[in-house]
């Protein structure tokens, strides 16, 4: 029987290197998953991040209560000014009526009449800006409460996505199957490391 020839040792020699280098790659894996899996650090920033989310949505609901309490005081505020703008525009017109009527009866001159319109229009313009005030705020209350309902349902996804980061972080079932698989693969790469050994020792004695 004829020894192996130089060149089936070289390519055997190459198989062999190729299994101790896939078997050095899969042992480094390993480490670098078994430090991840021991620190947890993106779990833990997982964990970190879903807790600010919480934090930030709770935020947001209580600047949205405080809105829609400001905007509630506003509101009453502006009603209030509303009413009193109406009894000023009510008392305005009368005395324009009143004014209008003595002039037409040449009882008070042109000025008088003048100021009395003006005082009239003035009103008028009092009342439209109060109605502009309670709608800006009956609008302002809508958009807080909007703001609120948003918050709130942000705030639930936040918790349910803390309860899912704080469940990874203490149970990590994706990073412990990334473990298995590299230490699964640590053990294939070994075996492949020692089945080439053999077929190259073997080899070798063929050419003796």
């Amino acid at each position: 029987q004829e020894g192996a020839t130089e060149e089936e040792i070289q390519r055997v020699e190459a198989q062999y290197n190729q299994s101790a280098a896939s078997l050095e790659g899969a042992r480094q894996s390993l480490e670098v998953i078994k430090s991840m899996y021991e620190n947890r650090t993106v779990q833990k920033q997982q964990k970190i991040n879903a807790e600010m989310k919480v934090e930030t949505t709770k935020k947001q609901i209580e600047s949205a209560e405080a809105r829609i309490e400001q905007s509630k005081i506003n509101l009453t505020q502006a009603q209030n000014n509303l009413e009193k703008a109406k009894n000023n525009l009510e008392q305005a017109q009368k005395e324009y009526e009143r004014v209008k009527s003595l002039y037409e009866d040449e009882v008070v001159s042109e000025k008088q009449l003048d100021l009395a319109k003006n005082q009239y229009e003035n009103a008028r313009s009092a009342v439209a800006n109060a109605k502009t005030a309670v709608a800006n705020a009956e609008q302002s209350i809508e958009s807080a409460r909007i703001s609120k309902e948003q918050a709130e349902i942000s705030y639930q996804n936040a918790l349910k996505n803390l309860e899912l980061a704080q469940e990874e972080f203490q149970n990590p079932t994706q990073l412990k199957q990334q473990l298995v698989n590299a230490q699964t693969q640590v053990e294939v790469s070994k075996a492949n490391k020692d089945l080439a050994k053999a077929n190259l020792e073997k080899t070798r004695q063929g050419t003796r």
